[in-house]
């Protein structure tokens, strides 16, 4: 740019920041998929997201049903999952352990010693079938109910009935820890005791104080098929665990 005198000025370009062109020049760009995958799983980190008192305190108003609800209050304490993977879970590994040492000292204990040459680690038939048991109930009996809740217009989230399902187990990890007990009514005592609370654990937390109010007090009805179908659940596991072979 000429000033009319023979001198030039240099056009003024601006002082735009490209630092941050030098300094991500070795970071490759997102693709879509990328992008769309990892909001997924942030969003799914959430529900797994738990302090260890927050666990251990659930756990504690699971075993003790009388008192505080799982879920206090759903309004400020969110449901997780991570109980509803890591119990069930516990609870299978617990119980397959747990009932080849129930047969070696049940055996050992009547001094039958061909059973205890017989016994070489777990019993993987009956842990597949703890899985089969544990995980298909777990799964497939809070979708179910939670597909007919929405079918009746219920506000009930399906996340709220994994994590009551998940917490609800945690009575039978501490039956399945007394079964080494080689005495099968010392087993099934602990296991009915843990059923009923495991049971009456799951009635009072099924819905929440607002769901069963009014109008909703019909759904007190789908609340007791619930517990009756969880009591199943738990003689089902007695039964693999002393007769399944």
């Amino acid at each position: 740019m000429s000033t009319g005198k023979g001198e030039f000025l240099e056009p003024d370009y601006g002082t735009a920041d490209t630092s941050h062109y030098v300094e991500n020049w070795d970071q490759p760009s997102l693709e879509p998929s990328q992008t769309t995958a990892s909001v997924h799983l942030s969003y799914l980190k959430n529900f797994f997201d738990l302090d260890t008192s927050d666990f251990l305190s659930r756990c504690r108003r699971a075993l003790f049903p009388i008192g505080k609800k799982i879920l206090d209050n759903p309004d400020n304490e969110e449901a997780d999952i991570y109980g509803w993977v890591w119990i069930p879970t516990t609870v299978i590994l617990v119980l397959s352990v747990n009932s080849s040492l129930f047969t070696f000292f049940n055996a050992l204990f009547h001094q039958q010693d061909a059973s205890v040459s017989r016994i070489t680690g777990v019993n993987f038939r009956k842990f597949w079938i703890f899985s089969v048991l544990v995980y298909g109930y777990n799964i497939v009996i809070p979708a179910t109910l939670w597909a007919i809740l929405v079918c009746t217009r219920s506000r009930q989230p399906i996340l709220h009935l994994l994590c009551i399902y998940g917490y609800s187990s945690t009575s039978y990890i501490f039956a399945s820890l007394i079964s080494i007990i080689p005495f099968e009514v010392v087993y099934i005592v602990s296991f009915v005791i843990a059923s009923i609370v495991s049971s009456v654990t799951l009635f009072r937390n099924f819905f929440s104080e607002d769901e069963v109010t009014g109008s909703s007090r019909s759904l007190y009805l789908f609340q007791i098929i619930a517990t009756l179908l969880h009591a199943a659940f738990g003689i089902g596991l007695l039964m693999v665990f002393l007769y399944g072979s």
